[in-house]
């Protein structure tokens, strides 16, 4: 047998093996529903990779605050700029920098609500108009200047810069608040407009334009529900080979005329592909630009919600579940949201949908929180902002470049990749940052995370005083920095992250102050791997929080399985902690994110060994009982 052929057969013999291992793990996972699995080995999941470049915190890390209620966020991430702007006109100029954005330049602008912005298509400029000054206003993004200013003889509702084939004539064009005109104007750069033809292809307002470079088209959605397509040249249905229909009766653009449903929302992939609206019927139809028929359609109707709500068997059940008095709030808080989306109003009131720059996820704000929606995988893959108290209705998705860290001076300045979520919500005066970081202390994280960087009103004022006093109240009651689990194979010290993940300790805590672990065995011990007890069933099955039922992860990016007597909540799944938790003998990284860690052991890690190395049997139980005696907590 020559060298290579022996290569092969070695080879073949490791992968075999492999396959054992795997195997035999998988026959160790059906003896616990409840718990950390093992590594197996995987294909790489797309998505996972590009969820890695989008936010990750379940909590808004930071937000910032305008005088006024903020009504839009637009972004030009070539320039890291991010623009906030509030239904008094007021238009605030940000740029991102590492972990953090910085104010730069603020300007009361408008007075009145601004009912349109846009940026241009090489992001050095930007255009607001607004309905109740019937005014423009132009700014350059490269110094932050405002350097043209236009009055009309109409009320503004929405514009959008859009650029000929010949890659040098760029026009602007501007919709009538009172009719279906779109105006197109040229010379954007000159002291005043010049009004290059006025569309009347709409019967309504039209509320939403889109200029589609890679098919060289616009895209105008009137308030109606009239989808309109045209070549900005001829101004004419766009004579394109590209598109696979030569009219629109061939198309599903009719659909929400047929349907009498207004558009609340709407936007273009960054590639042109993909058209996603957003009806008043609560469904999210994606359309394919070439076909111009609906490839998706995304149902997040409150009958939809409650169903997903009330059925734990759902597939969208654990990333949607909110505890009853929560669920009943958001859904009283949902009737008074409906209530703005009226198409008379001018203070610019709809849903934010956004791509993101792979043109694979479709970002958009609900009732439950910020989801992510997989247009390959057909199903949300993330939800943000679940757990807070907030109605999030328009958002900005920023994953510009990579920035270095200012701080790592004398180390490595490799570039970091910081994407930034930034949302407004529903009559707050105030911005949201999510981002790969939750707030820094999470007992503090009501005021620490709330920058007051404008006069708080004295309601605001209140409301932070008794935050204050509840918060010190709790701090006072709560939790312990340390425990003894005394077993009957002998002591194990651990040290408890109750300041980063205080649900987690406390409920730890309290389960141990009332005797509930006491006499629980060990039931699942792997060695090199962890050893996992606190199932009072003795068998992984069972075991709830000590508010009953089950309580949602609280992961932090402070705390990781990165080393041998890691402390952490077994669970059979997203947001489904328990009473079970287990102890690692090794670095377990692939856990990360997927069990919550809340504390690390600091004496007793040959006691952790002793028991993980102990004879068992097939479901990995040991053969003679070791119990828990009791916990200690060391306040």
């Amino acid at each position: 047998m020559s060298d290579s052929e022996e290569s092969k057969v070695s080879q073949n013999e490791k992968k075999q093996q492999l396959i054992k291992q795997n195997q035999q793990r998988k026959q160790n996972l059906e003896s616990a529903d409840v718990g950390p699995s093992v590594k197996l080995l995987k294909n790489i999941d797309i998505v996972d990779v590009l969820l890695k470049n989008v936010p990750s915190g379940e909590m808004y890390e930071k937000s910032y605050m305008h005088r006024e209620v903020v009504n839009m966020i637009i972004g030009a991430p070539k320039n890291d700029t991010i623009i906030t702007i509030s239904v008094d006109g007021h238009v605030k100029f940000w740029r991102k920098i590492y972990q953090l954005i910085e104010q730069i330049k603020y300007f009361r602008c408008h007075k009145g609500p601004v009912t349109g912005a846009c940026i241009s298509l090489s992001q050095d400029s930007l255009i607001t108009v607004c309905a109740s000054d019937q005014t423009m206003k132009k700014f350059d993004l490269l110094s932050t200047d405002l350097n043209n200013f236009q009055k009309f003889d109409f009320r503004p509702a929405t514009c959008q810069f859009v650029q000929l084939d010949d890659r040098e004539t760029t026009y602007l064009c501007v919709s009538d608040f009172d009719s279906g005109k779109i105006n197109v104007y040229d010379d954007v750069n000159e002291e005043k407009l010049n009004l290059v033809k006025t569309l009347e292809i709409h019967s309504n307002s039209v509320r939403f334009l889109f200029f589609n470079k890679e098919y060289d088209c616009c895209v105008s959605i009137d308030k109606g529900g009239f989808i309109e397509i045209w070549d900005p040249k001829t101004f004419d249905f766009p004579e394109n080979s590209k598109f696979k229909f030569s009219s629109k009766l061939q198309t599903d653009y009719f659909e929400l005329l047929k349907k009498q449903v207004v558009p609340l929302g709407a936007c273009l992939s960054n590639n042109g592909q993909y058209l996603a609206i957003y009806g008043s019927d609560k469904q999210i139809r994606i359309f394919n630009f070439k076909t111009g028929k609906i490839i998706h359609t995304i149902d997040e109707s409150d009958k939809r919600i409650q169903e997903i709500q009330d059925n734990d068997q759902d597939p969208e059940y654990k990333l949607h579940k909110l505890d009853k008095f929560a669920f009943s709030r958001r859904m009283a808080t949902e009737r008074e949201t409906e209530k703005i989306f009226d198409p008379t109003n001018l203070e610019a009131n709809s849903i934010s949908l956004q791509f993101d720059e792979n043109n694979e996820m479709l970002v958009y704000p609900t009732l439950v929180g910020i989801k992510y929606y997989s247009l390959s995988k057909a199903k949300i893959v993330q939800v943000q902002g679940k757990n807070e108290q907030e109605r999030f209705l328009k958002l900005f998705l920023y994953q510009g470049k990579p920035m270095k860290n200012p701080s790592n001076t004398g180390g490595s300045q490799k570039l970091a990749s910081d994407p930034l979520l930034i949302a407004s919500a529903f009559k707050k005066n105030r911005f949201y940052l999510f981002s790969g970081r939750e707030p820094e202390d999470q007992q503090d994280k009501i005021l620490s995370r709330d920058v007051l960087n404008e006069r708080p009103s004295k309601e605001e004022q209140q409301m932070a005083s008794q935050l204050l006093s509840q918060q010190q109240e709790k701090k006072n009651n709560s939790t312990a920095s340390s425990a003894r689990i005394e077993t009957t194979q002998g002591d194990i010290e651990v040290e408890l992250y109750d300041k980063l993940v205080p649900k987690t300790v406390e409920n730890f805590v309290t389960h141990s102050k009332n005797g509930y672990y006491n006499n629980l065995i060990f039931h699942r011990v792997i060695p090199n791997f962890m050893i996992q007890t606190g199932c009072p069933k003795g068998d992984g099955t069972g075991g709830e929080s000590i508010w009953g039922g089950e309580f949602e992860d609280e992961f932090h990016p402070k705390l990781k399985h990165d080393k041998a007597g890691t402390l952490s909540m077994a669970n059979a799944g997203p947001n489904t902690n328990g009473s079970q938790f287990f102890i690692t003998c090794n670095p377990t990284e692939w856990l990360d994110n997927k069990h919550t860690v809340f504390g690390r052991v600091t004496k007793g890690m040959d006691i952790v060994q002793q028991i993980a190395t102990a004879k068992k049997d097939k479901f990995d139980r040991p053969l003679k009982d070791i119990k828990i005696r009791t916990i200690v907590i060391i306040s």
